[in-house]
């Protein structure tokens, strides 16, 4: 699959490793986007930049990939790469998969059971 875009930051493609993410077919999403990309997980090309990334926090939509930043959630492996190809033509979205913050957590924890 070659990249439609002709920016030059790689496409960022990281799919969830989370329990039910990984439960629902994780790895098998991984295999069809080293598959259909040529780039294995944990590597960079000049069109792709592709690997798990922690948890995304939606388990309850599982299995969730991200394209710059933008969520694919219920993952099809049949559909998938049109759904990354559609993704990586919308605007990129902020980081927003950074490290969890314990006390901001605690903080937001609006039914108080943490």
């Amino acid at each position: 699959m070659q990249k439609s875009t002709t920016e030059n930051n790689p496409v960022k493609i990281r799919v969830c490793a989370g329990h039910n993410c990984a439960a629902k077919g994780a790895r098998s999403l991984m295999h069809r986007i080293e598959s259909e990309t040529g780039v294995k997980s944990g590597d960079v090309s000049p069109d792709y930049d592709v690997d798990y990334c922690a948890c995304t926090g939606f388990c309850h939509l599982a299995p969730n990939v991200v394209v710059n930043g933008n969520f694919i959630h219920e993952a099809d492996e049949n559909s998938l790469m049109e759904k990354i190809h559609d993704a990586e033509q919308m605007e990129s979205m902020p980081e927003t998969l950074q490290e969890a913050d314990l006390e901001r957590i605690l903080q937001d924890d609006m039914l108080g059971d943490i």
